[in-house]
């Protein structure tokens, strides 16, 4: 299934706050089948801890060049 609208694609994640991206998220107010909210989910938690130690080594990286 093609996904028409790829909103996530041009939000530069990389430039962004922790915070910034948990109000992004929060806005849409995603819940588990528990009703339990997102941002409140540790894999949630995770995946912004990464994306964001990502881009920090990326930067690193680049800056040694």
């Amino acid at each position: 299934m093609k996904q028409e609208n790829d909103s996530f694609k041009d939000i530069p994640f990389g430039e962004m706050s922790k915070d910034e991206i948990h109000a992004l998220f929060g806005r849409y107010e995603f819940k588990d089948r528990h009703g339990h909210d997102l941002l409140n989910c540790f894999e949630f938690l995770q995946i912004v801890d990464y994306v964001l130690a990502s881009t920090t080594a990326d930067e690193s990286e680049e800056a040694k060049q």
